[in-house]
């Protein structure tokens, strides 16, 4: 049996850092759930899974009105 793993870039906790001071949400958008938890819990970030690539592109459309919406 072989087993693998993906894992985050080494600059990730790092962007995330300095993305946080900045102010900026972040949130990882992927198709599958096991990868999603094991890496966005270990870096300590938001995370939702199962989505196609059209579904992603709309949650980021809707992520982005409420933020507009949220600095009105």
């Amino acid at each position: 049996m072989i087993a693998l793993r993906d894992e985050p870039r080494g600059d990730a906790a790092d962007a995330i850092v300095q993305a946080r001071t900045l102010s900026i949400s972040l949130v990882m958008l992927t198709d599958n759930r096991r990868t999603t938890q094991a890496i966005a819990n270990g870096l300590g970030i938001d995370h939702r899974s199962s989505f196609m690539p059209e579904d992603k592109v709309a949650l980021i459309q809707g992520l982005n009105s409420e933020k507009g919406d949220a600095d009105r």
